[in-house]
Formats: structure tokens, C-alpha cells, sequence
């Protein structure tokens, strides 16, 4: 691989088929956002009549051009495209959740779970096949936006902030997911404070399921794709909730944003603040269901989603009965105060780390904006943020060098739903498919401890002191310097 690519303006980490997963994603069909267009461009019938395509029988539109012929009006789906997989009649536009209406109660983060259900059942492929994730992430595209604007709504009032703090109680993590509110309600949608929340959020989500587990005395799997497929957390939140964050977080198949952001492959602008914000409003909203007891009324959508027994109660909310949500130990570095020693006394002025991170070939273009964040966090004493987002980041540069000294193909770079990622295991790994790793011997071989601890959420980063950020950011700057002298 040429170190030179690197400097590319428009560099992406991700495989064709992830990026089209996280477009479809991004874009807000909700408020048609795509132009009155958008139905036929993205369906492959710009501008051709639908004459004899079954469309005009199912539509009622026999002998009328798609372009400008109302039929977005009629489908309610002004702007939108009907489906993935060639327009499938009024009966499925009406249950694929694509006709008018919120999702999301602006009031109280409540989601429409049924209509969310509807949407994901009327998906014509097999269950859980790549080409059903695909299509339930672009059907899902105006849930993740209704969350964003809704958590924006929340955030915009003093009074509405603390209604969503009443309903994270139940998490124990209120102060990180209102800290992460607030980076996602603010910037460009090139900010980088949107892939620091994105981060923070999947983190946090990943702790949260694991003490939902921990309550139930039951074991807590390491990942997080296997934490979502556990009985125990599809009783306790309900099927389709947790199908949702399977579709967000906990499948290769699907978005599989926590993935993503943790070993180094979205980019600023790839992260759409409606990513992290679908995550908060879920947890908001799950708030709802753990007080729910079971449905006396016989009404579907109570008995599928209500908890039974378990009665989970808001911590600290003052509701009483019920059983509280127990927290696990945060793991501590207590070696780090030994470190601090050494680290502290190294002083290296933001110019110079400005001067590393621009001249150095094994940061790619797109990611300099990220290192800028990090300086600026760390400056504002805000460490446990900066570790967050400079862990990834370093991965990230890793993850070039390896594949540069290694001479391995670039697709090693790049995020696939069909081979592993290139991560921290094998950069460190001491051999690589074709011989020696020429770079293991010169990182130290214990340095991913720390990312898969914070990275898993085991570590409170809020807590995190400038000693136990010193070493991280040594580290890096010295692999910067050095591979820019060899």
C-alpha cells in the first residue's frame, strides 16, 4: 500500500457495501430530503413511464409517468422510495413505516414500537439475511432522524433536559449521556464531536445491557453482538427493541456502528448525529418499558412489549417495588499514578503535536480534524473525551503502517461485513499470513489493554486524569515521529 493515498481528500475506511449501508442511514428520507426525485432516482425509474412494470396496477397509476404523476402523494411517500427491491404495492407502503406521522414522542422519548414492528415484518427477504439488514436500514432512516430531532427538542429546553434525565436514571450513566446530548446537538455534520458521542454512546449502551444481565444475576458476554442476542435482555427490553440495536450496533450485517467507530474506521463526516442520538432516545424510551407491568388489557402491542416479572423500577426516580438496576465495578489503573512519574514531566506543546500529527505519512487527511478535537479536549482538561476519541484514531494510523510495512493489500484498511477487520490483534500479532509482522516488534504489546477496556466500557472515563492520558498520547507521538524518520 502506498503511504501516499492517504493524503486523499475523500479516503474512506469503509467497503462499498458498508458505505451504502451507512448513506442509506444518513440520509433523512423523513423530511424529503432527496427532492421530489428521489422516488424514482433511487428506485432506477427516472424519468420512464410505468407503463406495463405492475407498478401502475398496484398503485392504481395505470398508463402514468412516475416523474410528477402524484404518485408519491397517493403512497404518502412524497420524495421517498417505496422500497429497496421494486416498489411492492400500496398493502406493504402502507406497514413499512414510510407513510406520514412521527415516530418518536417529542414529550417523552416514547417510540412507536409497533410501527417499527410493521415496518420490520412487511421486509419481503429472509430474516436477518444481508439484504434484510439493508433493507431495515434504510427503512429505519426516519426513526434515526425523528430521534435526532427529538433529542435536539429535549436538549433545547432546561425543563425538557431534565425530563430526559428522569428517564436515563435507570442507567446509572446520566451525566455521560447528557454530556453526549449535548455533542450531538451542537456543530456541523462534519463535527467531530458527533463521532466522539457516537463513541461515548456505544460504549455506554454496551455497559448498560451488560448490568441489565449482572441484575439478573446472569453472565455478561464479552461483545456486544452476543449481549444482544442473550433471552435474558430480548425479555427484559423486548423483541423488536432489541432487534433495533441489532440493527444499529450488534450485527456485521447491519450499521454495526460500535464496530465502526471503536477500531478506527468512520470518519467525522461519515457519522451522522442521528447514530448516537437514536441510541440515547432507546435507552430514554426503555424507560417506559422497564416500569410497564405485564398488559391486563389484552392489547398487542403491551403484551409484546411489557417486561413481565422483572419490573425493572427508574432509579432514584422514587417510583417504589421493583427491582434496582445493579452496577458492575469500573476497572482502575492504578499503575498509572506510577507512570504519571514519568509521563508528567513530558511537556510537548500543542505546536509541536500539530507539527507530528500534519507531517506524519500514517495519518490519513480526513482523520487530522480528530487529532485537532484531541488536542482541544485535552487542553480544557476534558480526558476521559480525549482518550475516546484518540484511541480509535491511533488504531486507526496503526492499522496503515501495518498494512504499508507489511506490504498487505488495501483492503486490509477498509470495514467488510464478509472477512474480519484489521484491528489491534493482529497489528501486534508477531506474524501476519505471509511471514513476519515487521512492526510488532517495535509497539509494545500489552498497548491494547487500555482501548478494549474503555472501549468495552469497563473503565469510567469521566474519571480519567491527564496521567492516565499522558502515556496514551506519548505513545502516539512517538510512533508518528519515528515513522516519519524511517
Amino acid at each position: 500500500m502506498n503511504l501516499n493515498s492517504l493524503k486523499e481528500e475523500n479516503l474512506t475506511f469503509l467497503s462499498s457495501e458498508v458505505e451504502e449501508l451507512v448513506r442509506l442511514a444518513s440520509d433523512d428520507y423523513s423530511t424529503g430530503s432527496e427532492g421530489r426525485c428521489g422516488l424514482e432516482r433511487r428506485c432506477g425509474l427516472e424519468g420512464r413511464c410505468v407503463t406495463g412494470s405492475g407498478l401502475e396496477r398496484r398503485c392504481g397509476l395505470e398508463g402514468r409517468c412516475v416523474t410528477g404523476s402524484g404518485l408519491e402523494r397517493r403512497c404518502g411517500l412524497e420524495g421517498r422510495c417505496v422500497t429497496g427491491s421494486g416498489l411492492e404495492g400500496r398493502e406493504y407502503v402502507t406497514r413499512s413505516g414510510l407513510e406520514e406521522g412521527e415516530w418518536v414522542s417529542m414529550k417523552d422519548c416514547k417510540i412507536d414500537w409497533l410501527k417499527v414492528q410493521h415496518t420490520l415484518d412487511g421486509i419481503p427477504e429472509e430474516r436477518e439475511s444481508e439484504a434484510w439488514f439493508k433493507e431495515a436500514v434504510r427503512l429505519l432512516s426516519p426513526l434515526l432522524h425523528h430521534c435526532h430531532r427529538c433529542l435536539v427538542n429535549l436538549v433545547a429546553s432546561q425543563h425538557q433536559t431534565h425530563v430526559l434525565s428522569h428517564l436515563l436514571q435507570w442507567t446509572c450513566q446520566v451525566e455521560g449521556l447528557l454530556t453526549c446530548s449535548e455533542l450531538i446537538c451542537r456543530g456541523s455534520s462534519c463535527n467531530t464531536d458527533h463521532l466522539t458521542a457516537l463513541l461515548s454512546v456505544t460504549a455506554v449502551t454496551e455497559r448498560i445491557l451488560g448490568d441489565l444481565l449482572w441484575t439478573r444475576h446472569k453472565p455478561v458476554p464479552f461483545l456486544l453482538r452476543d449481549l444482544l442476542r442473550t433471552p435474558d435482555i430480548t425479555h427484559v427490553l423486548g423483541p423488536t427493541r432489541v432487534e433495533v440495536l441489532r440493527i444499529l450496533v450488534g450485527s456485521v450485517f447491519g450499521l454495526n456502528l460500535r464496530n465502526l467507530a471503536w477500531h478506527g474506521f468512520l470518519t467525522p463526516r461519515q457519522t451522522c448525529p442521528a447514530f448516537p442520538a437514536s441510541l440515547i432516545i432507546i435507552l430514554a424510551d426503555s424507560a417506559h418499558t422497564l416500569q410497564t407491568s405485564p398488559s391486563q388489557d389484552g392489547q398487542q402491542q403491551q403484551q409484546q412489549l411489557a417486561t413481565e416479572p422483572l419490573n425493572i423500577f427508574l432509579q432514584g426516580s422514587g417510583i417504589s417495588g421493583g427491582v434496582k438496576v445493579c452496577t458492575r465495578p469500573l476497572i482502575t489503573f492504578p499503575e498509572s499514578v506510577y507512570g504519571g512519574q514519568v509521563f508528567e514531566s513530558v511537556k510537548v506543546s500543542r505546536k509541536c503535536y500539530d507539527e507530528i500529527v500534519t507531517t506524519s505519512p500514517i495519518v490519513p487527511k480526513v482523520m487530522i480534524p480528530v487529532w485537532t478535537r484531541i488536542f482541544q479536549l485535552m487542553e480544557t482538561h476534558r480526558y476521559g473525551l480525549a482518550m475516546t476519541l484518540l484511541l480509535p484514531a491511533v488504531e486507526c494510523s496503526l492499522r496503515c503502517l501495518f498494512s504499508a510495512a507489511n506490504q498487505t493489500s488495501r483492503r486490509l484498511l477498509t470495514a467488510q461485513t464478509s472477512t474480519f477487520y484489521t484491528t489491534l490483534d493482529q497489528i501486534l500479532h508477531p506474524k501476519v499470513d505471509h511471514g513476519e509482522n515487521y512492526i510488532a516488534p517495535h509497539l509494545v504489546q500489552k498497548c491494547d489493554e487500555f482501548p478494549v477496556k474503555l472501549g468495552h466500557q469497563n473503565i469510567d472515563a469521566t474519571r480519567t486524569e491527564r496521567v492516565g492520558s499522558s502515556h496514551p498520547l506519548s505513545f502516539t507521538a512517538r510512533c508518528f515521529t519515528r515513522s516519519r524518520q524511517e
